[in-house]
């Protein structure tokens, strides 16, 4: 389970905004959430540098992945 002070640490480290499209609080309806860049079904863990900011569009969007596609050549390379 994250900590609340957790938490609160990573809300201030990535400015109130989301990691992936960087949508201020603000402007996005509902909570920003806390993302674990390395997903816990895929062997993430609750480690500080594992969990990120991320508004609930780009959190759902992401899932599981931990690659994407970032050229024409239709190759997938590590995100992380």
């Amino acid at each position: 389970m994250i900590s609340d002070t957790l938490k609160k640490q990573i809300r201030d480290l990535a400015g109130n905004r989301c990691g992936y499209c960087l949508s201020l609080q603000k402007y996005v309806l509902g909570m920003l959430e806390i993302d674990h860049i390395i997903p816990q079904a895929k062997g993430g863990t609750d480690d500080p540098d594992n969990l990120w900011l991320a508004c609930r569009l780009c959190n759902g969007y992401k899932g599981v992945q931990t690659t994407a596609c970032l050229s024409k050549d239709s190759k997938n390379y590590s995100a992380f």
